[in-house]
């Protein structure tokens, strides 16, 4: 790595690769979704390297991550209405519960963390500047729960609702 690139080892991960002919740098940085740490390694790694394209593990379902955060907590959704939402992309009931329990979850160490989820995408979109290209390059949020929850046995499927519902009740 550069010895100029201000990179503290906080958790997240920093590689660089370098391709000869033509000219290339690529840097990738491995992050946790819900880390004040990893949105700050991404702020360095951006501004120190100004890139020409950032390539965010997003897809186009999940672009309200890039919208600044609301000044006031938006209204949470009821879990209920959250099951629903992702019984109707195609989830089954109890993976919709799995789902909406897991995002309770998510956004729970979040607050307790004083940081968004997703926030390291919103961080690295904002400093990119305006003459960077974003390339969103995840599939569809829905295929990667539904292909979780399938590869999951049914004691597996049990284990996994029993431990974000003691998750979700002990946030409560």
């Amino acid at each position: 790595l550069p010895p100029d690139l201000p990179f503290r080892a906080t958790g997240s991960r920093l590689r660089r690769f370098v391709r000869p002919s033509p000219p290339c740098d690529l840097y990738l940085v491995g992050t946790a979704h819900v880390s004040r740490a990893s949105s700050d390694d991404v702020r360095r790694v951006v501004s120190s390297v100004h890139p020409d394209c950032l390539f965010l593990e997003l897809c186009a379902g999940r672009l309200a991550v890039l919208d600044p955060p609301a000044p006031a907590p938006p209204a949470k959704t009821s879990l209920s209405a959250s099951v629903r939402g992702l019984r109707d992309s195609g989830l089954s009931a109890p993976g919709a519960l799995a789902a909406a329990l897991l995002s309770n979850v998510q956004d729970g160490y979040g607050d307790e963390l004083g940081i968004a989820v997703g926030e390291e995408f919103r961080t690295a979109y904002d400093g990119a500047g305006p003459r960077c290209r974003v390339v969103l390059g995840d599939r569809p949020v829905m295929v990667t729960l539904l292909r979780a929850w399938e590869s999951l046995n049914l004691w597996g499927r049990i284990r996994l609702v029993l431990a974000l519902l003691w998750a979700t009740w002990r946030r409560a």
